[in-house]
C-alpha cells in the first residue's frame, strides 16, 4: 500500500537523513509553516528500508553540489530566499 509522508529537512547547509521504504519516491519539496519539508510517496507494506541522504543548499553556494548528487527540487521561501534540494546517491 502506498501513502504520502512528510519529512522535515534540516537547515540549509546541513545533512538530512531518513530511513524510508526501498521504492520510495520524492514528490515535492517546499516550505510549510516556515520549515523546509519534503513529501515522499512510500510503500507502507515494504519491509525493506534504506537510508537516504539529502542536502539543501543556497543559490550561489560553491563546492557543495557534487557529481554524486541528484537534483530534487527548488524551494522559494516566504522570506525571499531560494533553496535547492539534492539527494546524495550511492
Amino acid at each position: 500500500m502506498k501513502a504520502v509522508w512528510k519529512y522535515e529537512l534540516e537547515s540549509p547547509g546541513t545533512v538530512s537523513e531518513f530511513d524510508v521504504s526501498e521504492c520510495s519516491r520524492v514528490l515535492h519539496v517546499g516550505e510549510q509553516y516556515s520549515k523546509l519539508v519534503m513529501w515522499v510517496e512510500v510503500d507502507t507494506s515494504s519491509t525493506i528500508v534504506c537510508r537516504r541522504v539529502f542536502h539543501v543548499v543556497g543559490t550561489g553556494w560553491e563546492g557543495v553540489v557534487t557529481d554524486d548528487m541528484a537534483y530534487i527540487g527548488t524551494i522559494q521561501a516566504s522570506n525571499g530566499l531560494v533553496w535547492h534540494a539534492y539527494e546524495k546517491l550511492g
